[in-house]
């Protein structure tokens, strides 16, 4: 996170924890601009346990009641601390332009 700017955005990824999240993980927090926060929102019966690598940044678990991409993604909403919110799957990579691209966004609304 050298150099990179704190963004008052909250980002939410629901999954349904099977996948590797690692390239998404490593894509959002390796960009100029960060969010202050992501929420990874999996089914409450799931087990998932967080890699020791991402135990500083500002991760949550979110363990969600209900399994689906659409209800985990409206559990995600209500639990998040900022009121701009930015929602991804959980296999995107590209995420440096997005951040860069919303922070544009960000400005214009301000």
């Amino acid at each position: 996170m050298n150099n990179s700017q704190l963004l008052p955005i909250s980002v939410v990824i629901p999954t349904i924890g099977t996948r590797d999240l690692k390239p998404t993980i490593d894509s959002i927090f390796s960009g100029t601009y960060i969010p202050k926060e992501v929420l990874l929102c999996i089914p409450q019966n799931q087990p998932f346990i967080l890699n020791k690598k991402y135990k500083k940044q500002n991760i949550r678990i979110i363990k969600c009641p209900e399994k689906g991409q659409v209800k985990q993604r409206i559990y995600g909403f209500e639990n998040v601390n900022y009121d701009f919110v930015l929602q991804l799957d959980d296999d995107i990579i590209k995420y440096k332009e997005l951040m860069f691209a919303w922070n544009k966004i960000k400005q214009l609304l301000v």
